[in-house]
Protein backbone atom coordinates (compact mmCIF):
# COMPACT_ATOMS: atom_id res chain seq x y z
CA UNK A 1 0.00 0.00 0.00
CA UNK A 2 1.70 3.30 -1.07
CA UNK A 3 0.97 6.70 1.25
CA UNK A 4 -1.61 7.75 -1.21
CA UNK A 5 -3.36 3.99 -0.52
CA UNK A 6 -2.99 4.29 3.13
CA UNK A 7 -4.22 7.71 3.30
CA UNK A 8 -7.50 6.74 1.71
CA UNK A 9 -7.44 3.61 3.80
CA UNK A 10 -7.45 6.77 7.38
CA UNK A 11 -10.23 8.42 5.49
CA UNK A 12 -12.30 5.45 4.67
CA UNK A 13 -11.68 4.11 8.54
CA UNK A 14 -12.62 8.18 9.39
CA UNK A 15 -16.14 7.26 7.51
CA UNK A 16 -16.87 3.71 8.72
CA UNK A 17 -16.36 5.09 12.18
CA UNK A 18 -17.88 8.30 12.20
CA UNK A 19 -21.17 8.49 9.78
CA UNK A 20 -23.06 8.26 12.79
CA UNK A 21 -21.83 9.94 14.72
CA UNK A 22 -23.41 13.19 14.99
CA UNK A 23 -27.23 11.21 15.94
CA UNK A 24 -24.90 9.00 17.94
CA UNK A 25 -24.17 11.65 20.32
CA UNK A 26 -27.63 13.37 20.08
CA UNK A 27 -29.21 10.31 21.76
CA UNK A 28 -26.62 10.46 24.68
CA UNK A 29 -27.27 14.11 25.21
CA UNK A 30 -30.91 13.18 25.14
CA UNK A 31 -30.30 10.29 27.89
CA UNK A 32 -28.26 12.76 29.61
CA UNK A 33 -25.35 10.63 29.18
CA UNK A 34 -22.60 13.56 28.85
CA UNK A 35 -19.54 11.14 29.63
CA UNK A 36 -20.62 8.85 26.50
CA UNK A 37 -21.13 11.95 24.14
CA UNK A 38 -18.16 13.72 25.09
CA UNK A 39 -15.84 10.84 24.66
CA UNK A 40 -17.10 10.57 20.89
CA UNK A 41 -16.65 14.50 20.61
CA UNK A 42 -12.81 13.89 22.05
CA UNK A 43 -12.38 10.98 19.78
CA UNK A 44 -14.13 13.01 16.67
CA UNK A 45 -11.59 15.96 17.50
CA UNK A 46 -8.25 13.56 17.71
CA UNK A 47 -9.53 11.66 14.31
CA UNK A 48 -10.47 14.79 12.29
CA UNK A 49 -7.03 16.54 13.19
CA UNK A 50 -5.84 13.37 11.71
CA UNK A 51 -7.16 13.76 8.17
CA UNK A 52 -7.09 17.29 8.17
CA UNK A 53 -10.22 18.30 8.75
CA UNK A 54 -9.50 21.12 10.94
CA UNK A 55 -12.66 22.89 11.05
CA UNK A 56 -14.56 19.77 11.97
CA UNK A 57 -11.98 19.03 14.96
CA UNK A 58 -12.21 22.35 16.42
CA UNK A 59 -16.36 21.91 16.17
CA UNK A 60 -15.77 18.53 18.36
CA UNK A 61 -13.98 20.58 20.60
CA UNK A 62 -16.25 23.33 21.34
CA UNK A 63 -18.80 20.37 21.75
CA UNK A 64 -16.41 18.47 24.35
CA UNK A 65 -15.66 21.24 26.23
CA UNK A 66 -19.66 21.88 26.27
CA UNK A 67 -20.43 18.44 27.30
CA UNK A 68 -17.17 17.81 30.38
CA UNK A 69 -19.97 20.65 31.52
CA UNK A 70 -22.80 18.56 31.56
CA UNK A 71 -24.55 20.91 28.87
CA UNK A 72 -25.01 21.56 25.17
CA UNK A 73 -25.76 24.59 23.27
CA UNK A 74 -28.21 23.37 20.50
CA UNK A 75 -26.22 25.48 17.79
CA UNK A 76 -23.23 23.88 18.80
CA UNK A 77 -24.47 20.79 18.05
CA UNK A 78 -25.83 21.97 15.17
CA UNK A 79 -22.82 23.54 13.63
CA UNK A 80 -20.40 20.14 14.48
CA UNK A 81 -23.86 18.38 12.51
CA UNK A 82 -23.77 20.44 9.33
CA UNK A 83 -19.54 20.09 9.09
CA UNK A 84 -19.62 16.46 9.71
CA UNK A 85 -21.83 15.90 7.33
CA UNK A 86 -20.15 18.16 5.16
CA UNK A 87 -16.90 16.06 5.59
CA UNK A 88 -19.06 12.90 4.95
CA UNK A 89 -20.43 14.44 1.82
CA UNK A 90 -17.35 15.00 0.38
CA UNK A 91 -15.45 11.33 1.76
CA UNK A 92 -18.23 9.55 -0.01
CA UNK A 93 -16.52 10.60 -3.72
CA UNK A 94 -13.34 8.33 -2.63
CA UNK A 95 -12.37 5.98 -5.15
CA UNK A 96 -13.25 2.24 -4.44
CA UNK A 97 -11.14 0.27 -1.88
CA UNK A 98 -8.81 -2.13 -4.16
CA UNK A 99 -8.42 -5.62 -3.03
CA UNK A 100 -4.78 -5.87 -2.17
CA UNK A 101 -3.45 -9.33 -1.46
CA UNK A 102 -0.29 -10.27 0.43
CA UNK A 103 2.68 -10.64 -2.12
CA UNK A 104 3.48 -14.15 -2.59
CA UNK A 105 7.54 -13.33 -1.61
CA UNK A 106 5.94 -12.57 2.13
CA UNK A 107 6.95 -8.58 1.05
CA UNK A 108 5.27 -5.97 3.25
CA UNK A 109 2.75 -3.74 1.04
CA UNK A 110 4.26 -0.32 0.08
CA UNK A 111 3.82 2.14 3.07
CA UNK A 112 4.33 -0.24 5.53
CA UNK A 113 7.81 1.41 6.81
CA UNK A 114 6.40 4.97 6.92
CA UNK A 115 3.24 3.85 8.87
CA UNK A 116 5.74 2.64 11.37
CA UNK A 117 7.77 5.68 11.33
CA UNK A 118 4.10 7.67 11.91
CA UNK A 119 2.93 5.19 14.56
CA UNK A 120 6.39 5.15 16.40
CA UNK A 121 6.12 9.10 16.28
CA UNK A 122 2.48 9.00 17.87
CA UNK A 123 3.86 6.60 20.89
CA UNK A 124 6.96 8.46 21.52
CA UNK A 125 4.50 11.88 22.17
CA UNK A 126 1.73 9.55 23.92
CA UNK A 127 0.00 10.25 21.52
CA UNK A 128 -3.76 8.78 21.14
CA UNK A 129 -3.57 8.81 17.07
CA UNK A 130 -1.79 5.76 17.28
CA UNK A 131 -4.54 3.57 17.70
CA UNK A 132 -5.62 5.00 14.26
CA UNK A 133 -2.46 4.09 12.97
CA UNK A 134 -2.43 0.87 14.05
CA UNK A 135 -6.12 0.50 13.10
CA UNK A 136 -4.87 0.91 9.57
CA UNK A 137 -2.23 -1.23 9.86
CA UNK A 138 -4.17 -4.17 11.50
CA UNK A 139 -6.48 -4.42 7.87
CA UNK A 140 -2.98 -4.68 5.71
CA UNK A 141 -2.20 -8.07 3.79
CA UNK A 142 0.59 -8.98 6.49
CA UNK A 143 2.01 -12.30 7.55
CA UNK A 144 0.40 -13.78 10.91
CA UNK A 145 3.60 -12.94 12.88
CA UNK A 146 3.17 -9.58 11.88
CA UNK A 147 -0.25 -9.69 12.16
CA UNK A 148 -0.04 -10.84 16.21
CA UNK A 149 2.54 -7.82 16.85
CA UNK A 150 0.31 -5.53 15.59
CA UNK A 151 -2.68 -7.16 17.66
CA UNK A 152 -0.34 -7.04 20.57
CA UNK A 153 0.31 -3.33 20.19
CA UNK A 154 -3.14 -2.59 20.10
CA UNK A 155 -4.01 -4.29 23.30
CA UNK A 156 -0.85 -2.22 24.81
CA UNK A 157 -1.92 1.12 23.04
CA UNK A 158 -5.78 0.73 24.25
CA UNK A 159 -4.02 0.38 28.04
CA UNK A 160 -2.19 3.35 27.35
CA UNK A 161 1.12 1.33 27.58
CA UNK A 162 3.02 3.96 25.18
CA UNK A 163 6.46 2.85 26.65
CA UNK A 164 5.91 -1.14 26.23
CA UNK A 165 4.31 -0.32 22.50
CA UNK A 166 7.25 1.20 21.65
CA UNK A 167 9.45 -1.41 23.08
CA UNK A 168 7.35 -3.87 20.98
CA UNK A 169 7.70 -1.72 18.21
CA UNK A 170 11.31 -1.81 17.87
CA UNK A 171 10.84 -5.47 17.84
CA UNK A 172 8.63 -5.39 14.99
CA UNK A 173 11.03 -3.38 13.36
CA UNK A 174 14.22 -5.90 13.74
CA UNK A 175 11.34 -8.45 12.53
CA UNK A 176 10.59 -6.98 9.62
CA UNK A 177 13.65 -5.48 8.42
CA UNK A 178 15.62 -8.74 9.39
CA UNK A 179 15.66 -11.52 7.07
CA UNK A 180 13.47 -13.86 9.67
CA UNK A 181 11.51 -16.27 7.70
CA UNK A 182 7.98 -16.50 9.16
Amino acid sequence: MNQEGFYLHILRMFQEEYHQAADRIASHIQHHDFPQARMIAHSIKSAAKTIGADELSTRAFVLELLLAESTTKPSALARFEEELQRIMDSLSHLPEKKVVKQASDGSLPEGFDHALDTLEKHLMNHDVEAESILESLDQLPVSAKIHSYITDLIALVEDIEYESALSLLRELREIVGGDDDE
